[in-house]
């Protein structure tokens, strides 16, 4: 989270590639609002973001955990650099 935090202004990082990832209007709308709402309000980080597992529970990320505690939340078992 702190890395993509010290990289969100660097044009070429982007984390996650989206590209050919289809989504649905909906939620896409629901994301603009609350970015919208995020940058009316002066947010410039996320101070908190949420995963859904496979058990349907939504468990908290707070701004500043670690990579390896994301990866225990959300069930990586091999190193990052592996899967790439």
């Amino acid at each position: 989270m702190q890395h993509h935090e010290d990289h969100f202004k660097d044009k070429d990082f982007r984390g996650i590639n989206p590209v050919g990832t289809t989504v649905d209007k909906k939620y896409r709308d629901e994301v603009w609002t609350n970015a919208k709402i995020a940058r009316w309000s002066g947010l410039t980080t996320v101070p908190l973001g949420v995963f859904k597992n496979s058990s349907g529970k939504y468990i908290p990320i707070p701004s500043g955990t670690d990579t390896e505690h994301i990866k225990k939340i959300v069930g990586i078992e091999k190193d990052v650099k592996e899967l790439q």
